[in-house]
C-alpha cells in the first residue's frame, strides 16, 4: 500500500512504527508527511502527538506538517491526555519549534492533569519546556511534587537525571525535589549511566547544591568507569567548577594535549555517523576541554556542512571560534544556508553566529553579520534588549563596519523613546 493511500490512523501509525525502529527513509517519511497534511483535519490528539513525536524522534523536520500539526493541536487541546501532552511538546522542543500560544494552551491543559501523567510524561514535559527556555512555574510546581509523591523508585533513572536537569536549566531549585533526588542518588549511583551522572553534577553545580561528599561520591563513582561516558558528557562535568582539581574524577579526566588527542581521535573514527545534534555536541566539548584536534574538527566541518540546521550550526561555529579553528569553506557554506534562513535561528544562535564571525575577524562572513544585524532590527526592539544576546550582536555588528552604527542608532533611538512614554 502506497502513503496516500492511507488512512489518517494508518498514516500516524507507520511514521510511530519506523521511528519507534529508527529506521529514517526520507523519501517515505516525505510521502507520510504530504499524506498527514492532506489527512490532518480529520486527526484526532492521538495521531496528532504520534505523528510529531515520530518526525521529532528522526530528527526531520517539515515545516508544512509541523504547520498542520501544530494547528491540529491547538484546535484540540483540551482532548489530549497526559502522555499525548508530553508527546506533542518534547516533539516541538526537540525539533526547536516555538509557537507561543500552543506551548500556553499545552501547559495550562497539562497543570489540569498532572496526576494522570506517567513519571516519565511528566520528566518529558518539564525537560520540553526546560529546552525552549519556557519557565511555567504552576505547572513545574505541580509536576515537581508529583514526582515527590509518587516517590522516586518509579521513576527511571534518566527520568530522575532529566527532572533534575529541567530544574537548573530553568532556574527552578524546588527544594523538596532537589532534596530527595540528592538523598535518592546518594543511595543508588551504581543505577545511573555516564551521561545521567554527568547531567546531575552540572544542575547540581547550577543549583548550587553544596553537597561535597554526594559529589565526591560521584566523582569516584565516574573515574572508575570512563568508558561508559561519551564525550560531551566528560565536557559537561569538566565545565562545573565545584568539582576541586584534586577530585579522583578531574583526575581521570583528559587535561594534556596528549590524553584530549587521544580522546579525539576516538572520537574521530565515529563522527561521519554522527547525527547534527551529535555533531554540534561534539564540537562543544572540544571548545570546552581546549582540544585542538584539526582532523576531527575539519571533519565535524565537512561532515556538518552537507545538513546544516540553525542551532547545530551556530554551535559549532562558536567553538570553533573559541579554539581559534578557521574553516573558510564551512563559513562560506554556513553563510550561503544562513541568510535565506535567518528567521529560523532562535536569539541565542543568531547571537553565537555573529559572535564567532567577530571573533575570528572572517572577511567572508561579514555580509552574513550585516544580515544577522537586519534580523534583529525585524524583530521587536524590546525582545533584543532584554536578552543576554544583545550585548554579542551588537559587537559583533560594529565588528562589521557601518551596519553595528546602524544598529546601535536604532534601538538608542528606541529606547529613548519608551523611556518619555
Amino acid at each position: 500500500m502506497r502513503a496516500n493511500e492511507l488512512e489518517s490512523q494508518g498514516v500516524s501509525m507507520t511514521a510511530w512504527a519506523f521511528a519507534s525502529l529508527g529506521v529514517r527513509s526520507q523519501p517515505l517519511m516525505d510521502a507520510l508527511a504530504e499524506a498527514a497534511i492532506k489527512l490532518h483535519d480529520e486527526f484526532k490528539p492521538q495521531n496528532v502527538a504520534n505523528t510529531t513525536w515520530a518526525f521529532a524522534t528522526l530528527s526531520i523536520f517539515n515545516e508544512p506538517l509541523v504547520s498542520a500539526l501544530v494547528a491540529d493541536a491547538r484546535r484540540m487541546v483540551q482532548e489530549f491526555d497526559g502522555q499525548e501532552i508530553a508527546n506533542t511538546v518534547w516533539a516541538m522542543a526537540q525539533l526547536l519549534v516555538w509557537h507561543g500560544p500552543l506551548f500556553e494552551a499545552l501547559a495550562g491543559e497539562a497543570f489540569s492533569k498532572v496526576a494522570e501523567c506517567s513519571p516519565q510524561s511528566r520528566s518529558n514535559t518539564m525537560w520540553a519546556f526546560a529546552k525552549i527556555s519556557v519557565s511555567v512555574k504552576p505547572l513545574l510546581t505541580a509536576m515537581a511534587s508529583a514526582a515527590v509523591s509518587t516517590g522516586l523508585s518509579r521513576h527511571s533513572r534518566q527520568d530522575i537525571s532529566s527532572t533534575l536537569w529541567s530544574c537548573a536549566a530553568l532556574a527552578m531549585p524546588d527544594t523538596p525535589l532537589v532534596n530527595a533526588i540528592t538523598s535518592f542518588a546518594r543511595c543508588h549511583l551504581v543505577e545511573f549511566a555516564g551521561s545521567e551522572l554527568a547531567n546531575m553534577v552540572w544542575a547540581f553545580a547550577t543549583l548550587a547544591v553544596h553537597d561535597s561528599s554526594l559529589l565526591e561520591s560521584i566523582a569516584i563513582r565516574a573515574a572508575l568507569s570512563l568508558a561508559e561516558f561519551e564525550w560531551q558528557s566528560l565536557a559537561n562535568i569538566k565545565s562545573v567548577k565545584c568539582l576541586d582539581a584534586s577530585t579522583p574524577l578531574n583526575e581521570a579526566l583528559p587535561r594534556d594535549a596528549a590524553s584530549s588527542h587521544a580522546v579525539a581521535k576516538e572520537a574521530l573514527t565515529r563522527i561521519r555517523e554522527a547525527e547534527p545534534q551529535g555533531l554540534a555536541n561534539t564540537a562543544w566539548a572540544c571548545a570546552i576541554l581546549a582540544s585542538v584536534h584539526k582532523p576531527l574538527l575539519s571533519a565535524i566541518a565537512v561532515t556538518a556542512a552537507l545538513a546544516l540546521e540553525p542551532r547545530g550550526s551556530a554551535n559549532i561555529l562558536w567553538a570553533f571560534a573559541i579554539l581559534r579553528f578557521k574553516h573558510s569553506p564551512f563559513i562560506t557554506k554556513l553563510g550561503t544556508f544562513a541568510v535565506p534562513a535567518l528567521r529560523e535561528f532562535q536569539p541565542q544562535s543568531l547571537s553565537n553566529t555573529a559572535w564567532a564571525l567577530a571573533e575570528m575577524r572572517c572577511l567572508n562572513g561579514r555580509p552574513l553579520l550585516s544580515f544577522i544585524a537586519e534580523e534583529f532590527l525585524r524583530r521587536s526592539p524590546l525582545h533584543f534588549l532584554e536578552g543576554p544576546h544583545s550585548y554579542a550582536v551588537l559587537w559583533a555588528a560594529w565588528v562589521s563596519g557601518m551596519e553595528g552604527l546602524r544598529l546601535l542608532d536604532e534601538v538608542i533611538s528606541w529606547e529613548s523613546s519608551r523611556s518619555h512614554q
